[in-house]
């Protein structure tokens, strides 16, 4: 049953989703960095072979390529993973934004969805994480009240993280897609070990973006957890007063 739209939900600490998000964004960084190390041991072998420094059987080669593909398997499993457990801290982050005293733009089921929408996934999850960041600042609590929107300082209503952690994520993207269709249109052992570079790179350029995921997680999950508690303070009585007035 659904809750009428005048009902806020109480505020929800998210510390544990965070700590579980943070754990599998680990975990991915540790799985690319073995894929980048996978693929500069292939790279090597290949400049090996065409140099004639060793004596390299086809079989070999193919015993290289099927370690890649199961490496590549165990990061996109891994990857599977860690974006459930970061959609799901995501869901909660923005339906705390009420409790929060903000008027999101969206509801939390459309902040999931938007990345599993074309065009719509290349800036609406950043537009999402800005205004999270945004919403979540807990400066804006001050003993006197609530700061309005137009009071806030400069640096406290965008986030450069957010547009690092976006930009990068991006990129990571975009150099896979290179990086796969050099690799499939490869006729030659050059192409391949161009192909490899550029995977390499990908995934090199994936762990930074991650190591910016994890930050965010932490910095955003801080903010309105500092936020709930200041504005649970800003509605207590002063002491000595009683919360209720008798009747």
């Amino acid at each position: 049953m659904m809750n009428p739209p005048d009902v806020i939900e109480p505020y929800e600490p998210l510390r544990t989703r965070a700590y579980v998000a943070i754990g599998f964004l680990a975990a991915n960084i540790v799985t690319h960095l073995i894929a980048a190390v996978s693929k500069f041991m292939q790279i090597d072998l290949l400049y090996k072979v065409i140099e004639g420094m060793t004596d390299v059987t086809r079989a070999q080669l193919l015993a290289s390529r099927t370690q890649e593909t199961v490496i590549w398997l165990v990061v996109l499993v891994n990857f599977a993973a860690a974006a459930v457990v970061f959609l799901i801290w995501l869901y909660g982050a923005y339906k705390n934004l009420r409790p929060l005293g903000a008027n999101p733009d969206t509801t939390p089921g459309w902040v999931v969805g938007y990345f599993f929408i074309p065009i719509l996934n290349l800036f609406r999850p950043f537009q999402v994480f800005q205004e999270l960041w945004r919403e979540s600042d807990p400066e804006t609590v001050t003993p006197a009240g609530v700061r309005p929107m137009h009071a806030f300082v400069a640096g406290s209503s965008k986030s450069l993280l957010v547009v690092v952690w976006w930009g990068l994520w991006l990129l990571s993207n975009i150099v896979d897609w290179i990086a796969r269709r050099w690799d499939s249109k490869a006729q030659i052992l050059n192409d391949y070990i161009i192909a490899g570079w550029i995977s390499m790179t990908s995934d090199l350029i994936t762990i930074l973006a991650a190591i910016a995921c994890i930050i965010m997680i932490k910095k955003i999950t801080d903010r309105q957890d500092e936020r709930a508690r200041r504005l649970a303070a800003l509605a207590a009585p002063p002491e000595g007063l009683p919360s209720t007035q008798q009747a």
